[in-house]
């Protein structure tokens, strides 16, 4: 702990102590294939919500399968706490007596600290710091418990910590209602876009609005894939531009396919490439841009090379609009039109051949100008609920150093 922070005065009656004066380690450890191991709930690392402590084992849990190798056991009276990764911040408070992976250490508090006022202790931004401070392992790092007990905390009467640890919750309860709120209003502010093309796009029994007609790709845009682009023709430029690469418009999550994008190219952090260097294969991309079409969507482009299994739309003058194109293909699921291999691709061909709604261009500018606005709009609302979200994640750590400091 640094000087300044320990010469800081503390409330009348707080003192300072070592961590290890008022806890300590309890490593029973027990067999994981023994008996006793499969009559208790197994924890991982991966069962603890990192900063809130949050339990996430199901109550059906039958864990006897998991962790196989020495594990430790724990009871309702002990702090669980991860040392793997210390900047994960996974402190929690069981309520019920099970065993866990031995990265996870059962701390006993003594009689002088409440045990959640111990977790908290635990979960504030400056122990955090302080278990980064003297890591060991590059890859894996893990905090030292010996050093982590000499960590000087401010302790108040016990009386103190009860009043503290009740005004924290109340407000920590508080606190995660309005994040829940902010959350969900962050994914119907998300879901907006797609509500607004299902207005344009969708139409009872097929039957489009009058001067409307169904059109093939290939009759309203020049595709583009592999070395097809003619690079020598006016529409092309040979000097240098971005290099767009598959890892750069997506990545795969848990919930499927995250995008990095938000519909837009310049968005992303692109490679520069000129046309010497551009891979065998590539597309050079128009100076006017284009809509790109990929396995799962469509992300409207800038001046750029993309890789062969992309392919670029281009609209043809005089009859469509790239934004027509761009939101046209948003409706639809382009894995539908892929080749069933391993690594699924769009075939030039095929793409041609797939019918959009089609409106005079005049009608086209008109929609893309008033969905335009719409995106904009929503743009401005999720930025602002996701800077809400940002400020009531940092609040945690606000009311922790409230806490410590006596003001809370």
């Amino acid at each position: 702990m640094s000087s300044k922070l320990k010469e800081r005065k503390l409330p009348q009656g707080w003192r300072w102590v070592q961590l290890g004066d008022v806890c300590e380690e309890s490593r029973c450890s027990i067999d994981g294939k023994s008996i006793e191991a499969r009559e208790l709930p197994y924890l991982s690392l991966e069962n603890i919500e990192s900063h809130s402590g949050k339990i996430t084992l199901d109550s059906g849990h039958n864990s006897y399968t998991q962790g196989t190798s020495n594990c430790f056991r724990f009871e309702c009276e002990h702090v669980l706490y991860g040392k793997l990764r210390p900047y994960l911040n996974k402190v929690a408070l069981p309520d019920f007596s099970g065993r866990c992976t031995t990265e996870l250490i059962p701390i006993s508090p003594s009689s002088d600290i409440d045990r959640e006022f111990l977790a908290l202790i635990l979960r504030r931004p400056e122990t955090v710091n302080w278990a980064m401070a003297e890591i060991t392992g590059s890859r894996m790092p893990r905090a030292n418990m010996k050093r982590l007990m000499r960590l000087e905390i401010p302790l108040p009467p016990l009386s103190e910590q009860k009043r503290i640890v009740a005004n924290l919750n109340k407000k920590m309860a508080a606190l995660e209602k309005a994040r829940v709120a902010t959350l969900e209003r962050v994914e119907a502010i998300r879901a907006l876009p797609a509500a607004f093309l299902r207005e344009i796009f969708s139409f009872d029994s097929g039957k489009l609005p009058q001067d409307w007609r169904w059109a093939q790709l290939g009759e309203v845009a020049d595709i583009f894939a592999g070395s097809s682009a003619p690079q020598g023709s006016k529409f092309f430029s040979t000097s240098g531009f971005p290099f767009v690469r598959v890892s750069d418009l997506s990545e795969c999550g848990a919930d499927g396919i995250i995008y990095k994008t938000r519909d837009r190219l310049s968005d992303i952090a692109i490679s520069d490439c000129s046309l010497k260097k551009a891979p065998k294969g590539a597309v050079v991309l128009p100076k006017s841009g284009a809509a790109i079409a990929t396995n799962r969507r469509a992300l409207l482009g800038i001046d750029a090379y993309i890789v062969g299994h992309l392919l670029a739309l281009v609209a043809i003058p005089a009859l469509s609009l790239k934004e027509w194109i761009y939101f046209a293909l948003r409706q639809i699921d382009m894995m539908n039109y892929s080749d069933n291999t391993g690594y699924p691709s769009l075939k030039k061909s095929v793409v041609e051949e797939i019918e959009i709604p089609f409106p005079p261009l005049s009608e086209q500018k008109r929609i893309v100008a008033d969905l335009n606005k719409k995106m904009a709009a929503v743009e401005k609302a999720r930025n602002a609920a996701e800077a809400e979200s940002e400020t009531i994640n940092a609040l945690p750590a606000a009311f922790l150093r409230e806490a410590f400091g006596g003001t809370l």
